[in-house]
């Protein structure tokens, strides 16, 4: 889980810290001398999020008529959706799921949003 989540918040864009830390049991290396240094080698930095989107676009359809009918009844349900996205790397990855927030767009410019709602406007 810690592993997961620290990809997710490198591909979301957020600067992390992290700490190197050399292991405690002296299987650092086979040098005897350079054992203990080892032993108490810790080093932190600041490992910068990734600057390229992975998402390049979303879009969302309205539902079937009987899911729709559902989502006035408990104000809840799942709307198809298809994801655009794009791999960075030379790796392959495998995304085993996303979450998105839908903000309500105040002033539509062709394809893209100019100003959004100024509340909170999560759907």
């Amino acid at each position: 889980e810690t592993a997961r989540k620290f990809m997710s918040n490198y591909v979301s864009g957020t600067d992390q810290d992290v700490t190197l830390r050399g292991p405690t049991d002296g299987s650092g290396t086979d040098i005897s001398l350079l054992q203990p240094a080892l032993e108490q080698f810790a080093s932190t930095t600041t490992m910068p999020g990734l600057t390229a989107k992975l998402l390049v676009s979303a879009t969302m359809y309205l539902p079937g008529f009987v899911d729709f009918m559902a989502c006035l009844v408990d104000l809840t349900c799942e709307v198809p959706t298809v994801l655009h996205v794009q791999n960075p790397y030379s790796a392959d990855m495998l995304m085993t799921r996303a979450t998105c927030d839908i903000y309500v767009c105040k002033t539509i410019n062709g394809d893209t949003c100019d100003e959004y709602y100024e509340d909170d406007g999560a759907v």
